[in-house]
């Protein structure tokens, strides 16, 4: 999906946790560098909690299957 906005977008916002973490065209927002959009967004949100990351992630899969069982 981030490769669609890569493409037809003029200008990117990125957003995490309400606030604005970029804001420019993709070539500035790989300023000089070969990353991909989702490469961009995944360097400047990620914290570093990888398996607190995972595990909440695994939670919230769990209660969407639990809560939203699959239709027949």
């Amino acid at each position: 999906m981030m490769d669609v906005v890569e493409k037809v977008s003029d200008r990117i916002i990125l957003i995490a946790n309400g606030n604005i973490v970029a804001d420019g065209t993709i070539q500035e927002l790989k300023d000089g560098g070969t990353d991909n959009l989702e490469q961009i967004f995944s360097r400047l949100t990620s914290s570093g909690n990888f398996i607190e990351k995972a595990d909440a992630l695994a939670a919230a899969m769990n209660d969407r299957q639990t809560n939203y069982p699959a239709q027949p």
